[in-house]
């Protein structure tokens, strides 16, 4: 379990988050899917669509994060499907504390 302290972000802001997949995944294997999910107290911190929907390429996955109330914590989770042969599924997740810097 990381020690690291969840990131801070604003409730009116609207910001990225790239998770990294290139230490897990295998030689020459590439994500094919990539989904997003957040989980807390409530449902005001949402997955941004459209212009700021979520993108993945080979090796990484990218969210954007709009909203969510000040003072809660959400946990976003990755979850891929990789082109091995058979497909590898994993997940990761993340904090993000919802608060004025």
């Amino acid at each position: 379990m990381s020690t690291r302290a969840a990131p801070i972000k604003d409730p009116d802001a609207t910001l990225d988050y790239t998770r990294s997949w290139s230490g897990w995944l295998q030689t020459g294997e590439e994500i094919v899917t990539s989904e997003w999910f957040v989980a807390g107290a409530d449902e005001v911190l949402e997955i941004g669509t459209d212009e700021y929907a979520p993108t993945s390429d080979a090796t990484t996955a990218t969210v954007w994060l709009i909203g969510g109330t000040e003072g809660e914590t959400y946990v976003v989770t990755n979850r891929i499907t990789t082109d091995n042969v058979p497909p590898r599924t994993d997940d990761r997740s993340f904090s993000v504390y919802i608060g004025q810097r």
